[in-house]
Order: structure tokens, then C-alpha cells, then sequence
């Protein structure tokens, strides 16, 4: 059911990280919009052949939160590389452990996923430059 992210609740709920204010709208924010949208896949079987056809304001809905949640994995990667130091050095007065990796995950697979897009967009304009 994709709820993979309520692991970032757990790993923030005993932990602090005062270095990044707005850690825990991060975290909960991400975490929520990820389960709501594996719910929504999950009830509405999404991931079937033809359900899409079939519910398509499911689908929508699925979509809009696929999409924020990259602009929160955006949102997450201002928040988490400046700090990355703090993953090798976790402190109660910094940031501790748990929140800096409930936050690190996420954002660097957005960004993985930012960079494939994008090359993935050049080699397309590439491709058809060349055919013209």
C-alpha cells in the first residue's frame, strides 16, 4: 500500500533536531501526502490494467499528490543538503540521527528522480533536433 513513509513519523516522534526548524512539517507533510496517495492506489486498485480508465478522478487525485510530493521532495532537499554534515555528526543541539535520514531518504530520491527527468527531457529534445 506504498506506506513505506510512516517510518519518517517514527524516526522524528523521540527525536530533535533544532538546527532545521521546520523539520516535523517536513517530515509529516511528506509522510502524509505518501500515504494518502498509496491509499488512494490501494482502494482504487490503480495499479491494475484499466482502473485508471476507470477511475479516473482517483487517478487524478493520485497524480496531484505524486506531484507534491516532489515539490515537498524539493522543499526537503533546501532543508537537508546544506545540513548534510549533521548525518555524520548527529547532536541533540544540531540535529539528531533519526530526523536527518527521515529527511535525507526522501530527498535525495527526488533528486535522483529530478536528474533522470531532466536528462531524460534532454536526450528528448536532442532526438528531436536530429530527426529534424
Amino acid at each position: 500500500m506504498d506506506m513505506g513513509s510512516i517510518g519518517m513519523i517514527f524516526a522524528v516522534v523521540w527525536s530533535e533536531c533544532p538546527a532545521i526548524p521546520s523539520y516535523l512539517a517536513f517530515v509529516y507533510s511528506f509522510a502524509i501526502v505518501g500515504m494518502l496517495a498509496g491509499l488512494i492506489k490501494f482502494q482504487y486498485s490503480l495499479g491494475r490494467e484499466g482502473n485508471t480508465k476507470r477511475y479516473p478522478c482517483a487517478q487524478s487525485i493520485s497524480s496531484i499528490l505524486g506531484m507534491t510530493q516532489v515539490a515537498l521532495g524539493i522543499w526537503g532537499m533546501t532543508l537537508v543538503f546544506p545540513n548534510v554534515a549533521y548525518l555524520g555528526n548527529p547532536s541533540p543541539d544540531t540535529c539528531e540521527f533519526g530526523p536527518m535520514l527521515a529527511m535525507f531518504i526522501p530527498s535525495v530520491i527526488i533528486a535522483i528522480v529530478a536528474v533522470v527527468v531532466s536528462g531524460y527531457v534532454v536526450h528528448a529534445c536532442v532526438a528531436g533536433a536530429k530527426k529534424e
